[in-house]
């Protein structure tokens, strides 16, 4: 399963290359990137070495009892079921009391042990839905080289990356490969599989944001270079026209999710630097179009663009 950025990430992507966030947005922004980055490079190094053994579903997103919850990475063995949450963490940590603090601030962080504890219960909730009874594993991964935890305590369900390697050959030699009834029960859970909604606790609307079109790598503004071509020249990177109008459609879809996507508002969004034209030929070839006349909107096909 496809590993995606969650609306508010994506939200908050479309609102700093507008210039729409403050410094404390920006500095969520980052670790939101991290994290992304993080659960990207653990699902694949985890499925290159253990395909074998268990089948995953990456990014799972559930409700139960009205309660939204994610895991990172879900992995199905013969006889049990592991949860992992990763965390990219750069930088040092101490574990005290069952807490973590940041090493030069004392500062009192989130607990990811007690997180991944919260989303395991409310996973054997869900189990239960099903009527499964399945023993489950559960170990938060810090991935980053850079981070150390000091007092780190030996008896917790922690992994650094330094031990990762360790970890997942014992994990590989205690199991065996992968029975036919795993995936029926993968797929019973992926039934359950909930979008969660929530957006980013940003001011902002259509009048109030910067439109144009822009560089994903610095915010500024992008210029025709040719027929087909846009580029940046604060930082000389090139942007196709359709790579860039699907962008822009994406920035619009996920700032304004309850408004469709029309000629008209993509237009607008860009503030007229797209023509009609344009805009047309790349809609109609990449998007499905729902209605006739004035009346027309676009939505995603099924396949990815």
């Amino acid at each position: 399963m496809k590993i995606k950025k969650s609306l508010a990430h994506r939200q908050l992507i479309a609102l700093k290359k507008r210039g729409h966030l403050n410094s404390h947005e920006n500095q969520y922004l980052r670790y939101l990137n991290l994290g992304y980055e993080g659960e990207i490079s653990f699902s694949n190094n985890f499925d290159r070495i253990m395909s074998e053994f268990c089948t995953t579903i990456h990014d799972f997103r559930f409700i139960i009892n009205g309660s939204e919850r994610q895991i990172d990475t879900l992995a199905i063995f013969n006889n049990k079921i592991v949860l992992f949450e990763v965390k990219n963490y750069n930088g040092n940590l101490v574990f005290r009391d069952n807490n973590f603090y940041t090493y030069k601030t004392n500062r009192l962080l989130k607990s990811p042990i007690q997180q991944i504890n919260d989303t395991s219960d409310k996973f054997t909730q869900l189990l239960k839905q099903l009527n499964y009874s399945i023993p489950i594993e559960k170990y938060v991964i810090f991935l980053n080289n850079n981070f150390h935890l000091f007092n780190a305590p030996i008896d917790e369900m922690i992994v650094t990356n330094a031990q990762l390697p360790a970890f997942l050959e014992n994990l590989k030699k205690n199991n065996f490969p992968l029975k036919s009834h795993a995936n029926s029960i993968r797929q019973r859970i992926l039934m359950c599989y909930n979008e969660i909604t929530r957006q980013c606790d940003v001011n902002y609307t259509f009048n109030t944001i910067n439109k144009r079109i822009f560089c994903r790598l610095d915010g500024e503004k992008l210029v025709e270079n040719g027929h087909e071509k846009y580029i940046c020249k604060q930082c000389g990177s090139f942007y196709h026209q359709k790579d860039i109008i699907i962008e822009v459609i994406q920035d619009f879809q996920s700032l304004f999710p309850d408004e469709k996507v029309t000629y008209k508002n993509i237009y607008d969004f860009t503030d007229g630097r797209i023509s009609y034209y344009k805009l047309r030929k790349i809609m109609n070839r990449y998007y499905e179009r729902i209605g006739t006349s004035r009346m027309v909107y676009f939505v995603d096909k099924e396949n990815d663009h």
